[in-house]
């Protein structure tokens, strides 16, 4: 397995990291891995999503709903819509780079940092 740090700064106010996953460092290093990787390092700055998928666990989900309101739906990264092209989401996105790289790619983790406005 290949594992690649992205990193990505909104004018010094936001900064974002994200961990993608694939089989090897031969499509890890192709340029439409590397765009992805920015492109989702992006997303995150402007969308700030609360996770990376639905969560499955039916008792996790029911704790999840308890965070955010009463219909327990979340602003998960993969189910938004991409911010390059709101007709798909980041999911169908990352989809559609698996099939031309033939190779599957998995967001591991991220985090968003916002320097507050006080």
């Amino acid at each position: 397995m290949y594992r690649h740090i992205e990193t990505y700064s909104h004018y010094n106010r936001i900064g974002v990291m994200v961990e993608l996953e694939t089989i090897d460092d031969i499509t890890g290093r192709t340029s439409e891995f590397k765009t992805l990787a920015r492109d989702l390092a992006l997303h995150i700055a402007a969308c700030d999503p609360e996770g990376i998928a639905p969560v499955t666990d039916p008792n996790v989900s029911a704790h999840w709903a308890g965070l955010t309101g009463s219909t327990g739906h979340c602003e998960v990264l993969l189910n938004q819509s991409f911010v390059k092209d709101s007709n798909r989401t980041v999911g169908q996105i990352v989809q559609s780079v698996e099939n031309r790289l033939s190779a599957r790619i998995r967001v591991i983790r991220f985090v968003r940092y916002a320097v507050d406005d006080d």
